[in-house]
């Protein structure tokens, strides 16, 4: 599987470009984390790339295909998008919510059966959240229905799970259920594509890396996009990145220093 955007530029309508000429690559067991500063277009660029807004320019390609042409159901099933979890409020049970997943599979007039909910619980439990199966939606955790709407987005086998700030407003103890979670699916073969705000989060996890800044993109391997240099740049603010050793693992992070004055 090859996911391919080429050479994309994006404006609403009547606007200035939000960004121009991205390029990036992602194939099987990739993991592709999305920095950039508030605004700077990075939910605009996940939707953009799942075709739900239309580009002013360029192209994104599944195995050669553009993915315009993709039957609607087809595509969705082969990608799945995760949206942030603060703007989901729907008081629909766990279960419910992880079966909407199916919808592409499933016709108009075809309820999920005894095949489909087995499917949901076994998902849920791959995910640890099985007992959430009976609690409403709306009384359940932030992370916890970040992690449900993970199990929606995977009831479907995708090749691709695409998350928009999976880990943002959670507290250190689900940041990293969600990040082990993308690791253990990279290594099953599911790429992953997540916007973050944290380059720490890049540089432990990801081993590709875009850098949205001033409409432009920089993508390559995490390492070597997720600088000291770059970050100032984009973000307007001096930064370490730093390597710590615990228990035989070398651990990379981003330290914020002071601000840029410009």
């Amino acid at each position: 599987m090859i996911l391919k955007a080429e050479n994309l530029t994006f404006a609403y309508k009547g606007g200035n470009n939000v960004f121009e000429d991205v390029s990036l690559t992602v194939e099987n067991g990739d993991v592709l984390a999305i920095l950039g500063p508030n605004g700077a277009g990075k939910t605009t660029l996940l939707k953009s790339i799942l075709g739900i807004l239309p580009v002013k320019s360029g192209s994104v390609t599944l195995d050669n295909v553009d993915v315009r042409k993709i039957p609607e159901k087809e595509l969705f099933k082969r990608i799945s998008y995760v949206p942030q979890a603060k703007n989901t409020t729907a008081s629909y049970s766990v279960l419910d919510t992880v079966l909407i997943g199916l919808a592409a599979e499933l016709s108009v007039f075809k309820a999920p059966g005894e095949k489909e909910i087995a499917r949901a619980k076994e998902v849920l439990d791959e995910l640890n959240i099985g007992h959430l199966i009976d609690k409403r939606c709306n009384r359940i955790s932030g992370g916890e229905l970040q992690m449900v709407l993970i199990a929606r987005a995977l009831i479907s086998d995708p090749e691709i799970l695409i998350l928009d700030e999976p880990e943002s407003n959670l507290d250190f103890k689900n940041q990293l259920i969600v990040l082990d979670t993308l690791t253990r699916l990279s290594k099953r073969g599911i790429a992953c594509i997540f916007n973050t705000h944290y380059p720490s989060h890049a540089l432990q996890r990801a081993n590709k890396a875009a850098i949205l800044s001033n409409h432009h993109v920089l993508f390559g391997e995490t390492e070597k996009t997720v600088t000291e240099e770059r970050i100032e740049e984009a973000f307007g603010v001096k930064a370490v990145v730093d390597e710590l050793e615990f228990e035989d693992k070398k651990i990379k992070s981003v330290i914020p220093i002071e601000l840029i004055n410009r």
